[in-house]
């Protein structure tokens, strides 16, 4: 079953600074990603923020080289993600696609919810602050601005049910 009007909704597009600034948090965060896996810089910032100290984890041999791996297959993944956000942001959410807006929104909250909910259990409180961080500078700001509008709320038209 689907929700469809009984006359048109015009969508309104983000204004172009919201695109903006979600790409470039988009960005921001893959940059790092791909850090993460070329080279220990981000893991070493990590170590030091996760463990209070980022020489014996470079030195703790086998150890240290299976969670350098961990963190570069993590890198990747988040790479992989944000590509896919900044396909939407570029697309759908720049064309006022509230849908799409929604996707991005519901990916960000549940990497948040999740991630920052597993740091705190775990004991590494410290990784839940540093997602704060990274929600509030590269997401909030463009994603508030990108939310979906309307130019007139079915214009007078009512929505109805399909199968």
């Amino acid at each position: 079953m689907t929700i469809s009007a009984a006359s048109s909704v015009d969508t309104v597009a983000p204004p172009a600074l919201a695109v903006r600034l979600l790409r470039a948090g988009t960005l921001g965060v893959a940059v790092f990603s791909a850090a993460m896996v070329v080279t220990d810089v981000p893991n070493r910032f990590f170590a030091r923020l996760l463990l209070g100290d980022s020489t014996s984890w470079a030195t703790a041999g086998a150890t240290g080289d299976y969670v350098g791996f961990v963190l570069a297959v993590a890198g990747a993944l988040t790479i992989g993600w944000m590509v896919l956000l900044w396909w939407m942001v570029s697309g759908p959410v720049a064309h006022g696609s509230a849908g799409a807006w929604a996707a991005v929104v519901l990916s960000v909250a549940t990497w948040f919810v999740v991630d920052s909910t597993a740091s705190v259990l775990r004991g590494f409180p410290a990784n839940a602050a540093v997602n704060v961080a990274i929600v509030v500078v590269c997401f909030v700001p463009g994603l508030w601005l990108a939310r979906p509008r309307t130019r007139g709320l079915y214009r007078g038209g009512r929505a109805t049910q399909t199968s």
